[in-house]
C-alpha cells in the first residue's frame, strides 16, 4: 500500500514539474524582449507612416483638388446624416405609436407611462428637425468647390 501511495506521490511531482516546465516555456515565448519590443514598434510606425502618408503621396492631387475632395465628401457625409435623422425620426414616431396603442389596452401591457411616449415624440421632433437642418441647409451652408490650383482656362 505504501509503495503505491509513493508511485502515486512521485507521478503528481513529475506531473507538478512537467506543467510548471511547460509554463515557464510558454512564457518566455509570449513575453516580449526590449529588442523584440523595439522591433514591433519600429515595424508599427512603419506601417503608420505608410497608412497616413502613402495614399496622399500617390493621389498626385494639388491642394484644391484635396480640397473639393473634402468638401464632396463632406456634403456626402451631411446628406447621410440628415436622412439618417429623417429616418429615426419615423422610428420614433412609430414606437410613440405603437405604445400610445398598448396603453389604450387592458391589463399588464398598459403600464406604459406618458413620459414615454412624449419622450419618444420628442425624440421624434428632434431628429427630425436635425435632419431636416441638415438637408435643407447643406445646399447654402456647405462648402464649395474650389478653383484653387487649376490653370485658368481650362
Amino acid at each position: 500500500m505504501k509503495s503505491i501511495a509513493n508511485m502515486i506521490v512521485a507521478g503528481a511531482q513529475r506531473a507538478s514539474c512537467a506543467v510548471s516546465s511547460a509554463q515557464h516555456r510558454l512564457e518566455r515565448a509570449v513575453t516580449g524582449t526590449p529588442e523584440l519590443k523595439a522591433t514591433y514598434k519600429a515595424v508599427y510606425g512603419l506601417t503608420a507612416a505608410l497608412v497616413l502618408f502613402a495614399p496622399m503621396a500617390h493621389a498626385q492631387q494639388s491642394l484644391g483638388d484635396s480640397m473639393n475632395t473634402a468638401g464632396q465628401t463632406v456634403d456626402a457625409g451631411k446628406t447621410l446624416a440628415g436622412k439618417i435623422g429623417i429616418a429615426l425620426a419615423a422610428v420614433f414616431m412609430v414606437s410613440a405609436g405603437l405604445m400610445m396603442r398598448r396603453r389604450s389596452n387592458e391589463g399588464d401591457q398598459s403600464q406604459i407611462t406618458w413620459g414615454k411616449i412624449g419622450g419618444a415624440v420628442i425624440a421624434a421632433i428632434i431628429c427630425g428637425a436635425g435632419g431636416a437642418l441638415l438637408l435643407r441647409a447643406g445646399a447654402s451652408v456647405g462648402l464649395q468647390s474650389s478653383d484653387y490650383g487649376t490653370l485658368p482656362g481650362s
